[in-house]
């Protein structure tokens, strides 16, 4: 806030005709947004053409898109070429953009929110960003996983190249160009097995089985460039549908089964009956991340937590929405303690909601783990609450919500579990690790190595 008012006081100052500032010298500038508007305006206008276009695409740059959601995100200024270090430096001077640590990032939130020139460009590249954004999370997860090769994505990696050279990409990080060309290598090096797979399956069938093979491969070259001709829009919202959002969740005794699925569909199959057609609900979200049962006296409730909901559905007979608690977000994780749901958020909040009348959901003090990250793994029992999202780390808090020291863990946790008794959690890493701890002191009981990220777990029991 402080660089801001410090523009406004500076147009103040140059507003005024006398040795002192007054109500009127602030009042003719429009006030604090209308300041902040005017500012950045009249740097771009200052600017050359090529230096616009520069001074765009940083900005944009400087923007994360998750859901509904739009959020500030740091650039190292080692990724950025002269033509956006120019353009960027106007900015710096006006304290609209801050350099820190050999980072850029934009100084206050409420430069999207006022600034009407930037709050436009950032509608106009939704589906850019988007795809950014994507690019941002799969080459993450990639790095923190120790950069193997199960983590790539070669198909979509072509698509993302033709995108990173288009005037219309966001700056890419040193680590998210290295993902993309490695998915490309890879992706190239399956190419040739293939044709050399093809080459030998020539030498030894006939005519016949040659000519089937090409119209095959013929297909698939189709079907690609139909994909291309698309256009970016349509890559950006399919691949934000990852293999993890479709969740299933079941029963004690098995007879029932829920599943959501990457539209925001909830699907209830009955007496275990997978052979007919599923009741389904529309959640009001879209791609959906995390579901939680619980069987309670006679009612049977479940969590849905994704993108524009965190939300409590009775599925006992007719499946019906109780509330709503997160359409202003993203979840990406849900859990039970006790009556009370648990959601975890995009930005690094543990929402929670008591339901021990299910009829009057009561929301709770929200708990927060110190940084804006996404709260991948949650889980609970009677005495604690683990979150899992930051770093090496795990969140601690207790069923008043009070927090406890954290639990160091070896990379990212992508999921948590707690045993049907509570005596045990179970989490998984990013960096190809699985644990057991014990659900009363939280003491480390075993850790298993595994031969890549461990993106789900569960406990049967025994």
């Amino acid at each position: 806030m402080l660089p801001l008012l410090s523009s406004v006081l500076r147009q103040c100052w140059e507003a005024s005709t006398g040795p002192t500032i007054t109500p009127a010298d602030y009042l003719a500038t429009g006030g604090l947004w209308a300041a902040l508007n005017q500012e950045a305006d009249s740097i771009y206008e200052s600017l050359t053409a090529s230096q616009r276009r520069s001074a765009r695409r940083l900005l944009l740059s400087l923007f994360n898109v998750e859901g509904a959601l739009t959020f500030r995100r740091r650039i190292a200024t080692s990724a950025l070429g002269d033509d956006l270090l120019d353009a960027a430096e106007p900015f710096v001077r006006a304290r609209i953009l801050t350099r820190l640590d050999d980072h850029l990032q934009v100084t206050h939130d409420a430069l999207l929110l006022h600034w009407h020139r930037l709050a436009g460009w950032v509608e106009e590249a939704q589906a850019s960003l988007l795809l950014g954004r994507r690019i941002h999370l799969a080459a993450q997860l990639w790095d923190e996983g120790g950069r193997t090769s199960d983590a790539l994505m070669p198909v979509e990696a072509q698509l993302w190249r033709e995108w990173a050279d288009s005037d219309e990409a966001t700056v890419l990080s040193h680590t998210e160009r290295a993902f993309i060309e490695a998915s490309c290598e890879q992706g190239e090096a399956e190419q040739a097995q293939q044709r050399r797979t093809m080459s030998r399956i020539r030498r030894r069938q006939n005519i016949a089985v040659v000519a089937a093979a090409v119209a095959l491969v013929m297909v698939a070259a189709t079907i690609l460039a139909s994909a291309r001709s698309e256009g970016f829009r349509q890559q950006a919202e399919e691949t934000a549908t990852a293999a993890q959002a479709r969740q299933i969740a079941m029963s004690a005794d098995g007879d029932l089964i829920v599943s959501a699925d990457g539209e925001g569909r909830l699907s209830v199959w009955r007496d275990g009956a997978l052979s007919v057609a599923p009741e389904t609900a529309m959640t009001g979200g879209r791609q959906l991340f995390g579901l939680s049962l619980r069987e309670t006296g006679e009612r049977i409730l479940v969590l849905v937590a994704g993108q524009d909901t965190a939300s409590v559905w009775d599925v006992t007979s007719t499946p019906r929405r109780l509330g709503e608690f997160g359409g202003d977000t993203v979840g990406y994780s849900a859990a039970w303690q006790g009556d009370v749901a648990l959601f975890g958020t995009l930005e690094g909040t543990v929402r929670r909601v008591d339901l021990g009348d299910p009829e009057r959901p009561r929301r709770l003090t929200d708990l927060d783990v110190g940084e804006t990250v996404s709260v991948t793994g949650l889980a609970a029992n009677e005495r604690w609450i683990l979150a899992g999202g930051r770093r090496d780390t795990v969140d601690v808090f207790d069923s008043s919500g009070a927090r406890h020291e954290p639990l160091a863990v070896t990379g990212t946790v992508l999921s948590i579990a707690a045993s049907p008794t509570g005596d045990r959690f179970l989490f998984g890493t990013t960096l190809r690790q699985a644990g057991i701890r014990d659900g009363s002191d939280l003491r480390i009981l075993k850790t298993i190595a595994t031969s890549s990220g461990v993106n789900a777990v569960a406990h049967l029991g025994d």
